[in-house]
């Protein structure tokens, strides 16, 4: 007998305000599993900047499954979390989020900052929690919400950071950390909350938000049961309370020891020193984060002004179809110190928080002339990034070291510029994802895996290169410095009447009285394609007939005109849509249902890319596109996490006969003379170390597997195309006829070809055990009619539950509607609006990947990629 023992790994999540990241490391920092996954930053009004707290944690779900199927066979030992910080994530009582996350980009509370500076309540907060005031902190936000929306407020029971929800959601409880709590009410200098500070703000009624603080390296809870069937882990995994994510970069980066300093570029900048105490003035609009380990903090400045400011760039100066490679080689041909062009880089809505607070902050080129080139003023934007994360290190002190991380850390472009202008040396991590690897660090002291921090990072080893200053630049960099404060200063007096105006420009932009029959989605006019400048009116357009999601459709605008028409659902050919001029412009068509035939494309003479919103695009003529060089992308999986609950939900129905429980207590049957009569008639099964066989494992067997997997069931597949250690040991792939004969429940899940039409007839539903069940919400054709109705007729088996019908509408004299054993529902597997948002994404994805010269993952006629287009 061979015992086969599972490598331990730490399981680490970083919620960023972009993107999810989850790592899956050994003991010994080696990446087994590592996934990302977008979320969506809503700007929802003037000033303000949401997020749907839900839509974060599927994004969990997504990158942990995705990071431990990579990883194979493990066993994880603990899970670290980490996040974005700041901002109001509230939730009520039952822990449900009272509304979307209002994250800490937002800007709504700008005038009660302004205001809070002249009162002197500012200060207070400066001085107890040694950190400056911003708009997007917990206590002037929790004062806006009650003065715009007390009702809501009311409903909050607690106030729970991003890491700390996605924490809640593991395990359940309401918790956080120091690091978080200090920039809510926290002492820095006692690691407690600040009963002087609530009291002197008045804030004695937002008390009972405060979750409980508990140490970073501490395990707050383990990994409940419902979380365990979302995430396909196991239940009872202990889970860190862990760091903000700006203090886990700096574990992941290796900061251990005070006076260990580190920068970060992601969608803000960062620059912190690890400290014994606090130190910094208290007059520095800074950070401190007290991080929980006796009186050790973390002095840091985080300005607003990270890589949106290159991505802002990159598109108004017409550049978003060149990849960054591209853009990068531009501002090496610039060279340092762009032709004498300084950029101010303060383009937050909500204005600058350091190294100085100013809520009126905007950003600006400077010392432009005729001659002034489009990568000029580039390299002016990296260099007034780095010009401002340089002054923040001078204010720190930070010394001739700082180690780097964060999304434009890759580029060895602006870690050579970031040497450059602060005349330091940047050590890179050249390791996977630092925050979470910092969260993997946290949990693995939790876990009892390392003695303690420095312990931690020895068995995780070191992963760095280096880049120095260029000695022959230092000199005109000192210039430049000198030049962009003096710039600076002299115009901050003038941003409070630039952003007046700018409020009063948006208040009288004219708004057109009658709405378009088509929403238009147009951010950027000047928009043009990697071959030259075009006009307004040649930007390539997207005509949507899909049901589409509008922030999506939103996003796709920065590479399209995006007309949103009405959705169909008829089904028509939408060159019959009284759309002959758009579809004579389009670039593009996305649609569900309506059909995209030889007509509508003799119509569309402009058309180079269709999208079709479903895994089959039979609505779409390929071939007449594949005779155009017209890719034609799919969205494969789209509905495969809610068809697989209604295929799941079907299955507890029919093998627990709710469906004739409920008719018959609706009849009025249950009457007293025999109050138990409902507990013999309905008698049913349990799941829990039964069989269940999947026809199919794609997108919903697999799905099905997990979810089966969580109710203690053992798992067989039938799937030809899959290798035998497909699943390892979470399902067996075995042949039809000992799926069928071996199974309690056989659930189906192929796609329809020829060869799986009439799949199981009489002959595999003899070889079903009297008592088992078959389940169908996938295609109605894999199963023979007659036989299926012969089988429960006769009993041969004990029940089925149906999703799908030979011929829709079902006919209401159909013969399986008239037996009790049947549970049947309408085709509304795929019936959800989760489905148009998954479409939309996954939609997305293919379109950006075109538009940027990339093959898209999803493609019904890949060999449109291997010539050029005929048509």
């Amino acid at each position: 007998m061979f015992v086969v023992t599972r490598p331990q790994v730490i399981l680490g999540i970083d919620a960023g305000t972009s993107v999810v990241k989850t790592l899956v490391l050994t003991t010994t920092g080696q990446t087994l599993g590592h996934a990302r996954a977008k979320v969506r930053v809503r700007w929802s009004g003037p000033r303000k900047v949401e997020q749907d707290m839900d839509e974060v944690w599927r994004a969990v779900v997504e990158t942990v499954r995705a990071a431990v199927l990579e990883a194979g066979a493990v066993e994880v030992a603990a899970i670290g979390v980490t996040g974005q910080g700041d901002g109001a994530w509230l939730v009520d009582i039952d822990g449900r989020p009272i509304g979307p996350a209002v994250i800490w980009l937002d800007g709504r509370a700008t005038d009660r900052v302004a205001a809070w500076e002249r009162d002197g309540r500012a200060a207070l907060v400066r001085e107890i929690t040694g950190s400056a005031l911003f708009p997007g902190v917990l206590p002037v936000l929790l004062e806006d919400l009650e003065a715009h929306d007390p009702e809501l407020l009311d409903r909050a029971a607690a106030h729970l950071n991003c890491k700390d929800w996605i924490r809640y959601r593991l395990c359940g409880a309401f918790a956080t950390d120091a690091s978080e709590a200090s920039r809510t009410y926290l002492d820095v200098r006692t690691g407690q909350y600040s009963d002087e500070l609530i009291n002197r703000l008045g804030h004695q009624r937002f008390r009972r938000l405060l979750p409980p603080l508990l140490p970073a390296w501490a395990v707050a809870g383990r990994v409940t049961g419902v979380a365990a069937l979302e995430l396909g882990l196991r239940a009872g995994i202990p889970v860190a309370t862990g760091l903000v994510d700006t203090a886990a970069a700096g574990v992941g980066l290796g900061t251990a020891k005070p006076g260990d300093a580190y920068a970060i570029l992601g969608t803000t900048a960062f620059a912190g020193v690890l400290r014994e105490q606090v130190t910094m003035d208290p007059s520095v609009p800074g950070i401190t984060l007290a991080v929980g380990d006796g009186g050790q903090v973390i002095e840091c400045l985080a300005p607003m002004n990270g890589t949106p400011n290159l991505d802002w760039a990159r598109g108004i100066l017409g550049c978003q179809d060149a990849d960054w490679t591209r853009i990068e080689s531009m501002v090496q041909q610039a060279g340092p110190g762009a032709g004498g062009v300084l950029y101010l880089p303060y383009a937050s809505v909500s204005g600058e928080r350091a190294p100085f607070l100013d809520t009126a902050a905007s950003a600006s080129w400077h010392g432009l002339t005729v001659q002034t080139t489009p990568a000029q003023l580039l390299r002016a934007v990296y260099e007034g990034v780095a010009l401002s994360l340089r002054e923040c290190m001078d204010v720190l002190g930070i010394g001739a070291s700082v180690r780097i991380c964060g999304a434009a850390a890759a580029s060895s472009v602006v870690c050579q510029i970031v040497a450059d202008v602060t005349g330091r040396r940047v050590v890179r991590s050249t390791a996977e994802e630092p925050g979470a690897r910092g969260a993997c660090t946290v949990a693995m002291i939790a876990a009892g895996c390392a003695p303690d921090l420095e312990g931690a990072l020895r068995m995780f080893g070191e992963r760095t290169d280096t880049v120095v200053s260029d000695p022959a630049v230092g000199e005109l960099y000192e210039r430049q410095i000198a030049a962009y404060l003096a710039l600076r200063d002299a115009i901050r007096p003038i941003w409070p009447a630039l952003r007046a105006l700018r409020a009063a420009s948006t208040a009288s932009s004219p708004r057109l009285s009658d709405p378009p029959e088509a929403i238009v989605v147009r951010p950027r006019p000047d928009h043009h394609d990697p071959g030259g400048c075009v006009s307004n009116t040649d930007r390539p357009l997207l005509l949507v007939t899909a049901p589409f999601d509008a922030g999506i459709a939103q996003d796709l605008g920065n590479a399209f005109d995006v007309e949103l028409v009405e959705p169909s659902l008829a089904g028509r050919p939408i060159g019959e849509m009284r759309l002959d001029a758009k579809l004579a412009r389009a670039t593009g068509l996305v649609c569900e249902v309506d059909v995209v035939d030889e007509a509508t494309l003799e119509k569309a003479p402009n058309l180079r890319v269709v999208v079709s919103c479903r895994a089959n695009p039979v609505n779409i003529d390929v071939a007449a596109c594949t005779a155009r060089g017209i890719p034609v992308l799919t969205t494969p999986a789209r509905n495969a996490e809610v068809t697989a609950d209604l295929a799941f939900t079907l299955l507890l129905m029919t093998v627990r006969h709710t469906g004739r429980a409920e008719r018959w207590l609706r009849s009025g049957a249950w009457s007293g003379d025999d109050v138990f009569e409902p507990y013999q008639k309905f008698r049913g099964i349990g799941l829990a170390g039964r069989t269940l066989g999947i026809l199919g494992g794609g997108a919903i067997g697999r799905r099905m597997m997990r979810r089966a997997r969580s109710f203690g069931m053992g798992v067989l597949i039938y799937d030809p195309f899959l290798p035998a250690n497909a699943f390892g040991d979470e399902a067996t792939i075995t042949g039809l006829d000992e799926v069928m004969s071996r199974s309690d429940i056989v659930t189906v899940h192929v796609p329809l070809t020829d060869s799986t039409i009439g799949l199981i007839g009489d002959r595999e539903l003899r070889l079903m055990h009297e008592g088992a069940y078959l389940i169908n919400a996938g295609r109605a054709a894999v199963v023979r009619e007659g036989a299926l109705v012969n089988a429960l007729t006769k009993g041969w088996i004990a029940g089925a539950g149906l999703d799908v019908f030979w011929t829709e509408p079902v006919d209401p004299q159909h013969p399986l509607l008239a037996l009790d054993n049947v549970t049947v529902t309408p085709h509304i597997g795929g019936a959800s609006d989760d489905v148009i948002t998954e479409h939309s994404r996954i939609a997305e994805c293919g379109l950006l990947s075109w538009i940027a010269g990339e093959r898209p993952a999803a493609v019904a006629n890949p060999e449109v990629f291997d010539r050029a287009p005929t048509h």
